[in-house]
């Protein structure tokens, strides 16, 4: 398998935008498929740290701790053999407890009992920085360069002995490229703003258990998902052209984090934005990008940006490359495709999620139902099941389209935690995503003579043959202009 066969970009985006649009949106779509064949992008290997609160809270019911202990030991099990790992307690420091060294030790049935032991011998005092367990875990990870480096905590209380000086905040941007995180809350003491601000920041997922019963079962899939992950520090580059501003840049799914404010300059033009490791897996990335649409003539395609996907310490890009392409048009008929809107729409359902929990949480209940109401609204609207399945633990969803909605009597402080960290999930938008399981990697070459390129509509490049999908004006492969195309409502580039 070729390096840029492993990494797929696709840019989709509407053909041409009203003669007064200055801001123009696409999507980005990178596809992953490493360690399908030889010759892919496997990394060196895995560095995993496991954070288990061991704060005064974690004793109080007993069973809680007990059920944490045989949590990490599933996770323990579920870890790859090989995997260069290191177990925290956290309190209100951090402490290795194993191995003995502050270091990583390597994964082995022996190693793994070793750690099972030092976890069982752990007691609960002290408060909660979560902070330093971060910091810990960067100084264990930070010499693995090259590794899938990954750190999974779980907290039952709120980070309350943390200095409010910007401490977690400089610590997580020590962290941010060194290693992904995930991060559950135990229970119903816990704040989702701390896991959210902390996942967004290192590119990981939170969620809330309020079952400490569930506890085995989630840190067994937590270790499962990133023992996938084989790919490490790789980045979205955008380059843009003069005529371009980038105003934004949001990964929009699985979940939605800002890059924003996060990139770093490649060179002169480019900028290379960290996204984490990556398995078998597609996210999507919305770019927002500033034009003067007076400084263009209408209906000719100007390419704003090139976007392409790059792996730390690798000289090319792993892609092709993809074109952020605009025309603007006074025709009132020219159709918007709209799939920037659904996932804007998603954006706004999970802000409502979040303004309803804490209307709740602050005893207003009114303000509640209609937060909640509206997240209904546009979830509906978006197609969205995973916000619709959260809401439904909250709300009797009584008109989904209208947003008519009713609190439920049970509603539970650990539910509402749960969904507010869950808000920022998101659900996979467009209904031709390509199938991973039974997806093959597009043709090299194709005549256009070809019956069966004729009857699909695909474009293939005159200059190197790739064939490339309908309405693309660029080659997917080499960036060859391609013979002009009618109107339609989407162009995959």
């Amino acid at each position: 398998m070729n390096e840029i066969d492993v990494f797929t970009l696709r840019v989709i985006q509407d053909d041409a935008w009203p003669l007064d649009a200055t801001e123009i949106q696409a999507l980005l779509e990178i596809t992953a498929r490493p360690g399908a064949e030889p010759g892919g992008l496997p990394a060196t290997g895995a560095a995993e740290v496991v954070i288990m609160d061991c704060s005064g809270s974690m004793a109080n019911p007993s069973a809680k701790l007990r059920a944490a202990k045989r949590a990490v030991h599933a996770a323990l099990d579920a870890m790859h053999d090989g995997t260069d790992f290191a177990v925290v307690a956290g309190t209100a420091s951090a402490k290795v407890v194993y191995p003995r060294e502050p270091a990583l030790q390597r994964a082995t049935q022996q190693t793994r009992e070793a750690a099972k032991q030092a976890v069982d011998r752990l007691d609960a005092t002290d408060g909660t920085r979560i902070s330093s367990w971060l910091d810990t875990a960067r100084q264990l990870l930070e010499p693995y360069s090259g590794h899938v480096r990954h750190a999974m905590l779980f907290t039952d209380g709120k980070n309350q002995h943390e200095s409010r000086d910007g401490t977690l905040d400089r610590v997580l941007a020590s962290c941010r490229g060194t290693f992904t995180c995930d991060a559950s809350g135990i229970g119903d003491g816990w704040d989702p703003s701390d896991l959210l601000k902390i996942v967004g920041e290192l590119h990981g997922n939170a969620d809330g258990l309020p079952d400490i019963a569930d506890l085995e079962n989630h840190f067994r899939a937590v270790m499962r998902e990133a023992m996938r992950k084989v790919v490490p520090d790789v980045a979205l580059r955008i380059r843009t052209r003069p005529i371009a501003e980038l105003r934004q840049i949001l990964q929009t799914y699985p979940s939605v984090v800002d890059l924003t404010g996060y990139g770093e300059r490649a060179d002169a033009t480019a900028t290379d934005y960290w996204i984490g490791s990556w398995g078998g897996e597609i996210r999507h990335y919305l770019v927002t990008m500033a034009v003067d649409p007076g400084a263009v003539a209408p209906g000719k395609d100007i390419r704003l940006a090139r976007a392409e996907v790059t792996v730390r310490d690798r000289a090319a890009p792993v892609t092709a490359p993809g074109f952020i392409v605009a025309s603007w048009t006074d025709d009132p008929q020219m159709p918007i495709w709209g799939v920037t809107d659904s996932y804007t729409r998603q954006h706004q359902a999970g802000d409502a999620i979040a303004i309803g929990c804490h209307a709740w949480d602050r005893g207003d209940l009114a303000g509640a139902q209609e937060a909640w109401g509206k997240a209904t609204r546009l979830a509906n609207s978006a197609n969205d099941a995973e916000r619709l399945g959260v809401l439904e633990s909250l709300v009797h969803i009584l008109d989904p389209a209208a947003g008519q909605v009713r609190l439920r009597d049970d509603i539970s402080r650990a539910a509402v935690l749960r969904a507010e960290a869950r808000s920022r999930t998101s659900t996979l938008e467009s209904t031709d995503l390509p199938d991973l399981a039974s997806e093959q990697p597009p043709a090299e070459a194709a005549s256009p003579d070809d019956p069966a390129v004729r009857a699909q509509g695909v474009r293939p490049c005159p200059a190197c043959g790739r064939i490339s999908p309908p309405g693309a004006r660029f080659c997917e492969k080499c960036g060859q202009p391609l013979a002009a195309a009618g109107t339609g409502q989407k162009a995959d580039r």
